[in-house]
């Protein structure tokens, strides 16, 4: 077997390598948010959700009426501001919700309340609330007494 050496592979390197570099690309979408199994209760926690309260552009409760698409940011109607000024109704999730660890929001009806940051053209929604406790303790603020979400129910107004 006879073996090619590297000037003769050179050539079709650099054009193999051209010829990639000219299709088109699509947006990467991946996200992966690996937490230490110690971390749930720490203090690095703590510390963590109590800085992402200070840095957010505004904290609300809000329910969807109009679900996010790769074209159109979700439409939120705020029932609750816990932070901020914001709009009756506001944007959420840009071109990349979903991909870029920030969250689609993709079923109208889904009721959230929502760390936001951005806006107040579009906002971005990057943390799952549905199970934090910890940022309703330092919002002073129950969800499950003041905005309480079930898969399915229908709005209310509330």
């Amino acid at each position: 077997m006879r073996q090619i050496s590297y000037c003769e592979r050179s050539p079709l390197l650099v054009a193999l390598s051209l010829a990639v570099a000219a299709l088109p690309s699509a947006p990467a979408f991946a996200c992966s948010i690996v937490l230490p199994p110690d971390y749930e209760g720490s203090s690095a926690q703590r510390r963590n959700i109590k800085l992402e309260i200070e840095k957010a552009s505004a904290i609300v409760d809000g329910e969807v009426i109009r679900p996010w698409t790769h074209e159109t940011p979700a439409l939120v109607r705020v029932h609750h501001v816990l932070k901020g000024d914001v709009e009756e109704i506001i944007e959420v999730g840009g071109e990349g919700a979903g991909g870029d660890c920030s969250i689609a929001l993709e079923r109208v009806g889904e009721r959230s309340r929502m760390i936001l940051n951005g806006g107040p053209g579009i906002y971005d929604l990057y943390y799952d609330q549905s199970e934090a406790r910890l940022e309703d303790h330092y919002l002073k603020s129950d969800r499950r007494k003041v905005w309480p979400y079930y898969a399915d129910q229908e709005s209310t107004g509330n």
